[in-house]
């Protein structure tokens, strides 16, 4: 029984070592990502601008609220990128979170998605499509 908790002790050490390190190594790739958002492929940047999205709640509104800390406007560049990538969006990516919505409208809209103007998983969900269609006729 004693060897049993001993490994029981061992186990849950080793663990929280194991959670400790990740979470490290998330911050580091999160930190990497503020320093350079548009490095890397395609669904890298994707996730990476999700993740930047979900801190705003399960949908991203650009132009909801007028707080200049919410640094809306690099997201909307971040997203024009990502739009133009997958060929929906023509003009040049800027931090104009207006831009950025009406291109997502019209991106939903060709999607035919009920309700537009946020980017949430569905967005998400097709934007990955798009690019795994691009990159196959590539």
């Amino acid at each position: 029984m004693a060897l049993v908790l001993e490994l029981q002790t061992q186990v849950a050490k080793h663990t929280s070592a194991v959670d400790i390190l990740t979470r490290q190594r998330e911050r580091a790739e999160a930190l990497a990502e503020e320093r350079n958002p548009n490095a890397g492929h395609f669904l890298v940047r994707l996730v990476a601008f999700n993740r930047a999205a979900l801190e705003f709640g399960s949908s991203l509104n650009l132009t909801a609220g007028d707080d200049p800390r919410l640094k809306k406007g690099a997201l909307a560049k971040r997203l024009l990128t990502l739009l133009a990538e997958i060929d929906r969006y023509d003009g040049m990516p800027e931090e104009d979170p207006v831009k950025a919505k009406n291109a997502l409208i019209r991106y939903q809209e060709a999607k035919d998605f009920g309700t537009t103007g946020f980017f949430g998983s569905d967005t998400y969900y097709w934007m990955v499509r798009d690019h795994i269609e691009l990159d196959r006729g590539a």
